[in-house]
């Protein structure tokens, strides 16, 4: 059985690596693609049930992950029965899409930490993993860049620069970082190669995010280091901020387009955020009626009433979910809170998930996160579930 299992597990992460190379292998739209979404919706749809089903004593996050799972399925299925949509007069044919973004957002949590509290989702496995995920991110960074170069061309423009939003999928290989405790050479040139992707991708908001991971990463080593080692972490970490703020430099003589990015982030400019939070705020505030203001206007409804989304989970929620949707977020980031404030603190799984909740969390503000999270975030956000799930038997017995 365990065997068994353990095959399962590396099947569902091989679906993974292809689903994330899709670009790179030009199988986008093929048949094989359609295989690998619909297989690893089928394997999380049957791990989500599985652990509410047979798994007992699960953590508080998973209470709230539950409602939230929920809502977006309701609402997810009126969607898809209620029939073609429109937006700004285009025909909107695959309202599935939006369960299947929740579904590869969220359910692969309840997978990863099933593997992860049986023991074969293991630390030493999770090692491995980093590597992985790091060389699949990059091919991926790397594939969407000369997609994007050659969309532009056929545009008539010629631009080597480009923003892209892999930065936020590197993102979430910064709490992998934290369970090499006993490797600082992996731990500090991981960081390093880290903020550099992300200072090449020139997301303001993964940058951001990124400084913060770093500084914290680093008071943590050196918090965790002992006697005559601080010295030591002390160099390392000078070393490492040093490396980071050369590249910066180097970009900003370099880069027309970061010196741009940078001169409007300091003029306060977030590239239309301001106008479309106001926007949509106003709309849920005083365009709604009682029904529309408790319960949203239903599944994707940003889009249909104003071709994009809110770019803040917040109000995309008030708008599609209403203040029910809201509230129910609400309580799911106390569930995230309350889990991570008593997990254990042993082989960095809090320290872990606590990244993950300040990544996740501000990402809410000016991006979506619930409905994007990817592989990379919900591998080590099960792990540290199920791993801090063991240990508590452990003391138990």
């Amino acid at each position: 059985m365990i065997l068994k299992e353990r095959y399962i597990l590396y099947f569902y992460l091989l679906l993974w690596f292809l689903y994330e190379l899709q670009g790179v292998l030009g199988v986008t739209g093929s048949s094989l693609s359609l295989v690998v979404v619909v297989l690893i919706c089928a394997i999380s749809i049957f791990y989500c049930i599985k652990v509410n089903v047979s798994m007992r004593d699960n953590p508080f996050y998973f209470k709230a992950l539950n409602l939230l799972v929920l809502m977006f399925t309701l609402y997810g299925i009126v969607y898809c029965l209620d029939g073609p949509h429109y937006m700004a007069g285009v025909r909107e044919d695959k309202p599935y899409n939006y369960l299947k973004s929740i579904y590869n957002s969220l359910l692969p949590i309840y997978f990863f930490y099933y593997f992860s509290w049986k023991g074969l989702l293991s630390k030493r496995m999770m090692h491995l993993l980093l590597f992985l995920f790091f060389i699949v991110a990059t091919l991926t960074y790397w594939g969407s860049s000369i997609d994007m170069k050659a969309t532009m061309e056929q545009n008539g423009v010629e631009r080597e620069e480009f923003v892209n939003n892999m930065g936020y999928r590197f993102l979430g290989l910064f709490p992998m970082l934290s369970l090499f405790r006993k490797r600082l050479s992996v731990q500090y040139v991981g960081i390093i190669l880290l903020m550099t992707i992300l200072l090449l991708c020139m997301k303001r908001g993964a940058i951001i995010v990124g400084l913060v991971c770093m500084v914290v990463m680093l008071l943590e080593i050196f918090q965790s280091a002992k006697n005559i080692k601080k010295v030591f972490i002390i160099l390392l970490s000078i070393v490492t901020v040093a490396a980071v703020a050369f590249f910066s430099i180097y970009l900003l003589s370099s880069s027309d387009l970061f010196q741009m990015r940078l001169q409007a982030t300091m003029q306060g400019d977030s590239s239309g955020r301001g106008l479309i939070y106001s926007t949509f705020l106003d709309y849920v505030l005083y365009d709604t009626n009682a029904i529309s203001f408790l319960f949203g206007l239903g599944a994707n409804a940003t889009l249909e009433h104003f071709v994009d989304y809110a770019h803040n989970d917040w109000l995309e929620l008030a708008m599609n979910q209403g203040m029910l949707g809201v509230c129910l977020y609400v309580y799911y980031w106390f569930a995230f809170f309350k889990t991570w404030h008593e997990m254990d603190k042993r082989d960095g799984l809090r320290f872990a998930f606590g990244l993950l909740l300040f990544i996740f969390f501000a990402r809410t503000f000016f991006s979506m996160s619930c409905g994007a999270m990817d592989v990379y975030s919900t591998c080590v956000l099960g792990y540290c579930l199920g791993a801090s799930m063991r240990l508590k038997k452990l003391k138990e017995t």
